[in-house]
């Protein structure tokens, strides 16, 4: 019970680093793999790998959008 609510459903998922408790007023727990709960109890290795290539992703993307801008503003002022 939290702040008064009773909940329905208490599932715990047990990894070496830890473990996640999921409360649910729910019938079914929702999984998803957009949102991965748990993410922080990776080693920290693959967490450090997955976030520099998710780093260079995202600065991959803002390049070639600037790169669109500045084409059009050329453009513009030619």
């Amino acid at each position: 019970m939290y702040d008064g609510t009773e909940w329905k459903l208490n599932e715990t998922a047990k990894y070496t680093r830890g473990r996640i408790v999921y409360y649910s007023n729910n019938e079914a727990m929702c999984t998803s793999w957009v949102l991965v709960p748990g993410t922080a109890l990776l080693p920290n290795g693959i967490l450090a790998v997955a976030y520099f290539f998710t780093l260079v992703y995202l600065f991959l993307g803002i390049s070639i959008v600037a790169d669109v801008f500045m084409s059009g503003i050329e453009r513009i002022t030619s």
